[in-house]
């Protein structure tokens, strides 16, 4: 039987965040289900899993006779005995660690794949190129990568996610995606509830796991979308989240809470059927917060400050959080190498560093007219700030998490409960090394604890 691995190389949460291993252990049982489920919110795995488990279902209706595997784990982690094809989905800011990862499963004479929208500017950075297949991320090059005859029927994949190993993701999230995988148009209602219900039908979607919905589109598709879904969910006992305009208008978040919606997620448009960098900023207002969270829905927000205008930025990000945020999260504006922003700023010699490890946010990696030190001290300290155990706590004390806590027909216990509110209150909490680390490290050792 041929095997094939699907793997993306990302960060190892537990150095990143210096948890106490006896912690991990002895605490993990009790909160790492509840932080899981707020850091895919944040999409840290949710979009690359996606689209890896729709490659599995691809491979597996070309060639049942191939045992798939979803691999999505820090690079010290991957074990790759028994693969005979390993096919990684590049992943900007550890672009190097792939690489390096990539040239392993070569010298081990490892049939080795790796799929990226940019693989010209990749290639340039590891000495194996010529023995590495670079594909794109279409989901037609896994007929490609068999030598078989295209004969997908995208439309009747259902995403594999029985063949994620993960564990730490998509046992609790399932994400659908608005919009059809080959052309990106707007897929049909009853499209998306046929896919609903077959996930139901296999015992992927099961009572205690959340519908995760991407937002594409523009802001009226969406939220038309998004409607008539509701509609059809009210009667469906559904708990689900989304990406969501800065909607401001009562009545529509008061049929989208009716219908089941627990969390909304905004600042900028996601798709599922790519990777991370095939996103838009969107605005979010003060307004939309409040209103959100007036009906009891948690929010998400993340801010992008530009080197152009990087105080206002940070001002008005401030001035929204203060209008009820949960989960704020600033980063500064990274183009990777995917973007055809990057491609100009390349190619007119603007790019300063192609240290991948810097394209995480937190860094700028453009030629600016602006002070670029100063940039990244000033947002690091915004980052601090909201960081702290003053703000946290006021983030924990605030109605929509205290609600978020009991799951619509569901019950857990009051530890489960208390668990997850921290982990929403905490989940944008990140290891920013301008000017000095966060001083919440008892609070951080409970409480950013998973399986990770």
């Amino acid at each position: 039987m041929l095997s094939i691995s699907l793997i993306r190389i990302r960060d190892n949460r537990c150095a990143q965040w210096e948890i106490n291993a006896l912690t991990k252990r002895s605490l993990g049982r009790i909160i790492g289900r509840q932080l899981v489920q707020f850091e895919a919110m944040q999409g840290q795995a949710v979009v690359p899993v996606r689209l890896m488990a729709m490659w599995a279902a691809a491979f597996q209706a070309l060639n049942t006779d191939c045992a798939v595997n979803i691999v999505d784990t820090p690079a010290e982690a991957l074990h790759l005995w028994d693969t005979d094809i390993a096919v990684f989905f590049m992943d900007a800011c550890n672009a190097t660690k792939t690489l390096a990862q990539a040239e392993t499963c070569i010298k081990l004479n490892m049939r080795t794949i790796i799929a990226s929208g940019a693989p010209e500017i990749y290639r340039k950075y590891t000495s194996h190129a010529d023995e590495i297949e670079w594909c794109s991320i279409d989901i037609h090059e896994t007929a490609k990568i068999l030598d078989v005859a295209d004969t997908l029927d995208v439309s009747r994949l259902i995403p594999a996610f029985h063949a994620t190993t993960v564990g730490d993701y998509c046992p609790y999230f399932v994400p659908v995606s608005l919009a059809n995988i080959e052309s990106g148009a707007p897929r049909t209602v009853d499209e998306i509830l046929a896919e609903i219900r077959t996930l139901r039908e296999t015992g992927i979607l099961t009572d205690d796991k959340r519908l995760i919905f991407d937002s594409p589109f523009d802001e009226a598709t969406s939220t038309h979308m998004l409607l008539e879904l509701a509609s059809q969910f009210v009667t469906l006992e559904i708990s689900w989240c989304a990406w969501l305009p800065a909607i401001t208008d009562l009545r529509i978040i008061a049929q989208l809470r009716r219908s089941g919606l627990i969390l909304a997620c905004l600042g900028k448009t996601i798709n599922f059927n790519t990777l991370m960098h095939d996103s838009t900023a969107r605005e979010i207002s003060a307004k939309s917060v409040s209103q959100l969270k007036t009906r009891g829905i948690a929010v998400v927000a993340e801010f992008i400050v530009g080197d152009t205008n990087a105080q206002r930025d940070m001002e008005n990000a401030q001035h929204i959080i203060k209008s009820g945020v949960d989960v704020p999260i600033v980063t500064i504006y990274t183009p990777v190498p995917e973007m055809r922003e990057f491609t100009e700023l390349f190619e007119s010699g603007r790019i300063i560093s192609t240290d991948w490890s810097r394209y995480n946010g937190d860094h700028i990696v453009y030629q600016t007219n602006r002070n670029v030190l100063d940039i990244e001290r000033q947002c690091a300290e915004m980052q601090n700030e909201l960081n702290s155990g003053f703000s946290i706590l006021a983030r924990l004390l605030t109605p929509s998490i205290r609600q978020i806590a009991m799951w619509k027909n569901s019950t857990i216990s009051a530890a489960e409960s208390t668990a997850l509110r921290l982990a929403l209150a905490t989940s944008a909490r990140r290891n920013v090394q301008y000017p000095k680390k966060t001083q919440l490290k008892m609070l951080s050792d409970v409480v950013l604890v998973g399986k990770y």
